[in-house]
């Protein structure tokens, strides 16, 4: 009996995150609804699979601005496998995050190990944090935050561990190959070390060779991809510019507002938002009193806690002053300051309980000792609370049923102008996103598509599925940022069906007829399946 209770004592960690693991598997597509990003990447996979190089662009997107780079291609180079054994489905697509999430759950227990917190309160620190809405997110999306968010809490551990600098920058170096995003994680890490340099933990040829290490990962990436494609550093830029990366710095401060208060009230257009004003709010006191803490200390401090946990309100600021730089105001970036944010949070509760004897006697006040357990209570029932509430409102077999209606009515052969919302079913079609349509007379590629009947001829396009939602966009301006303008198609596209197409099906979607994530659940939107005459 004693040698099971030391068994499950020493492997904890290993159990939690084994059923952490397998519980998420039965979850990992119905929480939360797929969105056409997952696709657009499954996509591009398969593109790389098809012509067996990194070298190609979305071959669905051929008018709307595209440039072949390889600051994505790890991360489809790793999908690859996952897609040939399981195939292109949201699951296999989604399998990688999960991976990932819980690779970076192993990893924040050892840094809490590391720290010398006991390895209960490490287990508990642990799964408070996993169970965090915006942790789960991640770790169920097809993206590439989670993996990002996996090197990121790497990197602290083997700093907090042993200072493994060279292991850290080789890391973030070849996150590059990941998501450009890799900047944002690389200046949460470089703020610490340039921090370090100046108060001379460590040495300034350390500072310099990590600079130089991600520095030649991201050289080589742009060098790489310039042999390929010379237009790379213009195009992308030229891509940059409709995301509004080149807004003045005025205007970024508002957009960084902006950007907070879309995250407070759950204001989005197509990306779920987590329910996490209180996080929010306790983060940024908590990361706010710390920083003017750590200025008034230089960052310094003989207690690891102590020094970690100002550490942590250093990385929150890396993370605001990176995006502010990039400009880019995605709200599925806030994962990247989850981590530091739940680490202040942790490490307070934890310098409570380390210090409690001494706050006792401070404050004379007995109730002290019992304060960080009711908190960690507290923040496991708020969790748990929030995760039902989700997990109630998810829908299983929606998006399964969604692509059945579509599927069961196209021919095997057909050449479809659609949306990629659907793109998992298309990777054996030819296959055309309605985004294209407002690049119409735009693209000097292609010079002959001077109309919609052009766009849809010269491609022998055969089957359009049209949906409700255009038409809503069409009277609501504000989210044509979804499709692009549609001033140069729409009225065209009506035309056109009316008089060369024929409707073959018509059926409802809530969950999956509209990208508008305020809109899902309450309204029938009407998906249209058109075949040409």
């Amino acid at each position: 009996m004693k040698t099971i209770k030391n068994t499950l004592h020493k492997h904890h960690i290993h159990l939690y995150i084994g059923l952490y693991f397998i519980l998420n598997l039965f979850t990992l597509t119905a929480f939360p609804l797929i969105h056409s990003d997952e696709a657009w990447l499954a996509g591009l996979t398969n593109d790389y699979i098809r012509h067996k190089t990194v070298f190609v662009s979305e071959s669905f997107f051929d008018l709307m601005p595209r440039t072949v780079h390889t600051l994505k291609s790890f991360y489809h180079l790793l999908q690859i496998p996952i897609v040939q054994l399981l195939g292109n489905t949201a699951f296999s697509i989604r399998l990688l995050s999960l991976i990932a999430a819980v690779v970076a759950l192993y990893f924040i227990y050892y840094l809490f190990i590391s720290l010398r917190i006991h390895s209960i309160r490490a287990l508990l620190y642990t799964i408070i944090f996993s169970l965090n809405l915006q942790f789960i997110y991640a770790g169920h999306f097809g993206r590439q935050e989670m993996i990002l968010l996996m090197v990121l809490s790497l990197c602290l551990y083997l700093y907090y561990k042993n200072k493994s600098i060279f292991k850290m920058a080789l890391l973030l170096g070849l996150s590059i190959g990941f998501h450009p995003n890799a900047f944002i994680i690389t200046t949460m890490i470089g703020f610490i070390l340039l921090k370090d340099s100046l108060a001379k933990t460590i040495s300034l040829k350390h500072l310099l060779s990590f600079i130089g290490i991600v520095g030649g990962f991201a050289a080589l990436h742009v060098a790489f991809t310039l042999l390929a494609n010379p237009n790379f550093l213009p195009e992308y830029w030229a891509y940059g510019q409709t995301l509004h990366v080149d807004a003045l710095p005025s205007s970024r401060l508002v957009n960084l507002k902006d950007f907070y208060l879309k995250l407070y009230y759950q204001v989005s257009g197509t990306y779920y938002i987590p329910p996490m004003q209180g996080l929010y709010i306790t983060g940024g006191f908590l990361s706010a009193g710390t920083f003017i803490y750590g200025l008034s200390k230089k960052f310094t401090h003989t207690h690891k806690l102590i020094q970690l946990l100002m550490d942590a309100s250093l990385m929150v600021f890396a993370f605001n002053m990176s995006v502010f730089v990039i400009g880019r105001f995605n709200t599925t970036s806030i994962t990247f300051a989850i981590l530091p944010v739940y680490l202040l949070i942790l490490l307070a509760l934890e310098i409570i309980y380390s210090f409690r004897d001494r706050f006792i006697r401070s404050f004379r006040f007995h109730g002290f000792k019992y304060l960080s357990y009711v908190l960690i209570v507290f923040l496991l029932l708020t969790s748990l609370q929030a995760l039902r509430s989700e997990y109630q409102s998810s829908h299983h077999n929606t998006y399964t049923e969604y692509l059945d209606e579509i599927q069961n009515n196209i021919d095997a052969d057909s050449v479809i102008l659609g949306n990629l919302s659907s793109g998992f079913i298309f990777h054996d079609h030819k296959f055309y996103d309605i985004r294209n349509l407002s690049h119409i007379n735009r693209n000097s590629k292609y010079p002959y598509d001077r109309t919609i009947e052009d766009y849809i001829k010269n491609r022998n396009i055969d089957t359009i599925i049209y949906y409700e939602e255009y038409d809503y966009i069409h009277r609501n301006q504000k989210w044509e940022i979804l499709y692009g303008d549609d001033e140069s198609w729409y009225n065209d596209l009506q035309v056109f069906l009316r008089e060369e197409a024929k409707l073959v099906y018509e059926f409802e979607s809530t969950y999956y007829g509209s990208r508008i994530i305020r809109f899902l659940g309450d309204h029938p939107w009407k998906v249209y399946i058109y075949k040409l005459n």
